[in-house]
This record gives structure tokens, C-alpha cells and sequence, in this order.
């Protein structure tokens, strides 16, 4: 894989091509993808990352691959997507669409994920491949799962297929983050989204905050929500805005919602005014949907009858209270939150405010950061996103995609750990 700073082309975000992101009205005529050109191995696996994307937040835990077949002549023959899980993968799907099996022969497959070489739900697709008359197979990039990590690519050079890597990796590796950090790093992916004051405040010192940004990176806020698993908002957050949450202005399919963290460190929602509580009933804590409130022992203690107990589909877990946000990974990486969300967590959003998007800054979080900085001057310095360090001790972070979305710009950043472990 290319080895130098991993910026994406200038119409992606760090999660998708933009004119799959934005509804029409909202996309900016200089965000506008423009083709590879056609026929070339970037054409083709930008066609097969295409059709991954059509199954946004279905495949879970398995990440969405996508798979285009080309004959020797340069004319497709089928397409496929990995299915809902625990469906077929997008190999296997692709080639049970062949209609003309001779038009195989000398045939390219454009992948992009390795293609599995294990035994597991589904037979290994590495075999399917090698097994084919299909001469040569182009990849965007390795499998971490222990079970393949190359394995699949040594089956298929192995049967004396010709093999690509290394087109769209930085893309691909960006659309399969969550995945790629749960095998690589073992435990989920930490994002951290905030939308800031050219002068560094989420919000004013009166704690006015509707809204720093435009439409168009609330709407692009919303299509992040359904790329991660969890959300987390803090308690004061909650009581300020009373979010929902949810997946609304981006670009359809919407086929995924994260699951909410509310983290009350303090028991702040544990007994508000009914005022409050009406207006939580009827904003955030809406019945069709699962919440988790996180807070510690100590508060239940102190609130042994507090309402949130008679909530329907909300959650409240305890944790000691010592180490928050090391005690806040383990918890979301537990039984409760696993069985909540149906799988595994593989990653989670920390969407604010300015004090719990600072905890886990300062306790070393970090995977990556979505942050949109409005044309707006406010002045204060009450609500700030603080590392306390000193410059000696900053973290290093490297621009993965940045874009102005009209007034706004955006920049998204990851990790050295990221760049070194995901994207080298």
C-alpha cells in the first residue's frame, strides 16, 4: 500500500464520495465526483466500492465489500455486494450472477476487501476465485481478520492468478474503518465529532450553541451517524438540546441507526423537573428506539426510584466512577450494550459537548476527527474542547479529507496509530 500521507481526492469524505452523501440540493457543484476514466482499474474498483456502499449498515459485523466482474473485452459481466448478515459475500453473490460462464475466461475481478480464505458462515471466496477462469484479481486492500491477512491473496497467486493491490486502498480503508480497528486494534474505533467557532467554541458562554453550522454539515453529521455503531452525547448536552440523535437530511437509503450513550457522569438525567422530563419523553427518549444512560453507582444509590427506571427501551448501567472513560470502554464493549445493539461494537461516535469530547481526548481517545468550523467569531472560553498539554506533548494527527461545505469548512483527521496501523 502507498506508503504517503493518506489525503483523499478532493469529492470524498473520509466516509464516501460525496454526491453518495449529499441529497442533490445540498451538494456543492465543486464536491461533484468526477469519473475515473473509464475502463481503468480505478473506473472499475470505484464501480465496485459503489455497489459496497448500497448496503450501508447492513453487513455488520461483517464489513461491505463489493465485487465487479470484467471481461477480457473491458465489458462488465455481473456485480455483487456482500448481503445483510450473516448473507453471502459479494464474491459468491457476483459469480452466481454469471449467465455466460465462458465470458470468465481472461476474465478481472475487482474487489474491495481481500477475499476471504477461511471456512465460516460462508465457503472461503479466495477459493471461488481461484478456482475460476478468472486471470486476474484486483484487490483495494488486505483483510486484518486474523483469519486471512493475506492468506486469501497467497491462495490466489498460488493458483497462478494475477493479483492488483493496492487500487482506492486509502478510500476503501476509510469507508471500512470500524472493521479494520476492531481487527487490527482490538476494541472499537473512537470518532469524535464536534462543529466549532473559527475560535474554538462549541458553543457560546451562555451555552447557545443552535446552530454553529449549515445544512449542509448537519446533513453530512447525519450520514456519519449511521457509519458507527454507538453515539455518545453527554448528560448536559442532552438537557441543553434534547437531540434526537437519529439519521435524517443526508442522502437515502437511511439503513442504520447508531445506538444512543447518554453519559451522566453526574446523574444529571437521573431526577430532572417534569417540565424536562415531558420534553425528553417526547424529543429523545422516543419509544421505538433503545437508549443507554451510563452513570455511576453512587447516583443510583442517591436516586433509587428515579423515573428513567419506568422509561420503555432505555437502559441504565452503573460504573465505579474512578476512571470514566476507561470504565465507559469496557462498559460499551459489554454484555448490556452488545446485546442492545445485536453484535459487537466496532465503533462509536462521540458527538459532545465540549467536557465529554475532553475526557476522552485527554484520556488518550481518538481514531479519528470530524470537525466543521463555522465563520463565526464568539469571543469566551467556556466551551472548548481541551487536551491540557503542553505543545511538546500534542498528539500528532494527519489530514484524511478536508472540504468546504458552503460557509463551512471541514476538516477530518486521524490518529499517528491510525495512520501507521490502517493506512501504511
Amino acid at each position: 500500500m502507498p506508503s504517503h500521507s493518506p489525503h483523499l481526492s478532493s469529492h470524498f469524505s473520509a466516509t464516501g464520495p460525496w454526491d453518495q452523501i449529499l441529497p442533490i440540493p445540498l451538494l456543492p457543484t465543486h464536491l461533484q465526483r468526477t469519473a475515473p476514466i473509464e475502463g481503468s482499474d480505478a473506473f472499475w474498483m470505484t464501480e465496485a466500492w459503489l455497489e459496497s456502499m448500497r448496503n450501508h449498515g447492513l453487513t455488520r459485523p461483517n464489513p461491505a465489500v463489493g465485487c465487479v466482474l470484467v471481461n477480457a473485452a473491458g465489458k462488465e459481466i455481473s456485480r455483487g455486494i456482500t448481503q445483510p448478515f450473516p448473507g453471502l459475500h459479494a464474491e459468491k453473490v457476483a459469480m452466481d450472477r454469471v449467465i455466460d460462464l465462458p465470458s470468465l475466461i481472461g476474465a478481472t475481478a475487482y474487489v474491495t476487501l481481500e477475499p476471504c480464505s477461511h471456512i465460516g458462515r460462508n465457503p472461503p471466496c479466495a477459493d471461488l476465485l481461484a478456482k475460476s477462469p478468472i486471470r486476474r484479481i484486483v484487490i483495494a486492500r488486505t483483510d486484518p481478520n486474523p483469519l486471512v491477512q493475506g492468506q486469501g491473496i497467497e491462495k490466489l497467486r498460488a493458483s497462478g492468478k494475477q493479483v492488483t493491490l493496492g487500487v482506492l486502498s486509502h478510500e476503501v480503508s476509510a469507508w471500512n474503518l470500524g472493521f479494520l480497528v476492531k481487527h487490527t486494534l482490538k476494541r472499537p474505533l473512537v470518532a469524535l465529532k464536534w462543529a466549532q467557532t473559527l475560535d474554538g467554541q462549541l458553543a457560546d458562554d451562555t451555552m447557545k450553541s443552535h446552530w454553529i453550522s449549515g445544512p449542509v454539515s448537519r446533513a453530512y453529521t447525519h450520514w456519519l451517524r449511521q457509519n458507527y455503531d454507538l453515539i455518545l452525547v453527554g448528560a448536559q448536552t442532552v438537557l441543553k438540546d434534547f437531540p434526537r440523535l437519529d439519521v435524517r437530511d443526508c442522502n437515502l437509503p437511511h439503513q442504520g441507526e447508531p445506538l444512543p450513550i447518554l453519559f451522566d457522569p453526574k446523574g444529571l438525567l437521573l431526577n430532572p423537573s417534569e417540565e424536562i422530563q415531558t420534553l425528553l419523553k417526547n424529543r429523545t427518549f422516543l419509544p421505538h428506539r433503545k437508549h443507554v444512560i451510563v452513570t455511576t453507582q453512587t447516583n443510583l444509590q442517591a436516586n433509587p426510584n428515579s423515573w428513567v427506571h419506568d422509561l420503555e427501551n432505555v437502559i441504565l448501567l452503573a460504573q465505579p466512577g474512578q476512571k470514566l472513560i476507561e470504565e465507559l470502554m469496557q462498559i460499551i464493549q459489554g454484555p448490556e450494550v452488545t446485546q442492545a445493539l445485536g453484535r459487537d461494537v466496532q465503533s462509536i461516535m462521540i458527538e459532545g459537548g465540549s467536557k465529554t469530547l475532553s475526557h476522552w481526548i485527554s484520556a488518550g481517545y481518538g481514531d479519528i476527527f470530524h470537525t466543521f468550523i463555522a465563520p463565526v467569531l464568539t469571543g469566551g472560553d467556556k466551551n472548548r474542547v481541551t487536551a491540557r498539554k503542553l505543545l511538546s506533548q500534542a498528539s500528532r494527527l494527519h489530514t484524511l479529507a478536508s472540504a468546504q461545505l458552503e460557509s463551512d469548512i471541514l476538516i477530518e483527521m486521524i490518529s499517528q496509530e491510525i495512520k501507521e496501523r490502517i493506512f501504511s
